[in-house]
């Protein structure tokens, strides 16, 4: 269907052969996965914590509930954290395509193949401490299992 020939693999680069072939012979589909696949998660994700935002707080107002925030802080900063990791990893990759798409093709082509692109699989690495630290019954599980490995050390040394 495309011609992936060897003229594809650069050695010498970061993403040799990083693409898939529709994505170079093919500026439609390249177009509809970059949409597709980074802008409309990253806009989804985005629109979707602020309206649970906004949900929360006009709920709370028509029950006549006051705004107890010390206790809804530990979900507000659970939500602000988790989807802006997202965001922050794929919103300047997703400005980037799309000044390219609208005809400015070579617009921070090295910065984008050599940074924002890892940027975006930096959020597997980031995530998982994210949510040990935000959670803190999981910390205080590993503080625990911390002290007990200390005491046992302890207890053998002596």
């Amino acid at each position: 269907m495309y011609p992936c020939d060897n003229i594809l693999w650069d050695y010498t680069k970061n993403g040799c052969g990083y693409a898939n072939c529709y994505l170079i012979f093919d500026k439609f589909l390249a177009t509809f996965d970059g949409i597709l696949n980074g802008a409309v998660p990253t806009v989804l994700n985005a629109l979707a914590n602020i309206l649970l935002f906004m949900r929360f707080i006009l709920q709370k107002r028509r029950m006549r509930q006051t705004m107890n925030w010390q206790r809804q802080w530990r979900m507000a900063t659970q939500l602000f954290y988790i989807s802006s990791i997202y965001i922050v990893a794929f919103f300047p990759s997703m400005i980037v395509s799309l000044v390219q798409i609208l005809g400015y093709p070579n617009f921070l082509v090295d910065v984008q193949n050599n940074y924002l692109n890892e940027l975006i699989s930096f959020v597997e690495f980031v995530l998982p401490w994210v949510y040990l630290i935000l959670f803190s019954e999981s910390l205080n599980w590993i503080k625990t299992l911390y002290r007990r490995r200390l005491a046992t050390v302890a207890a053998l040394t002596t």
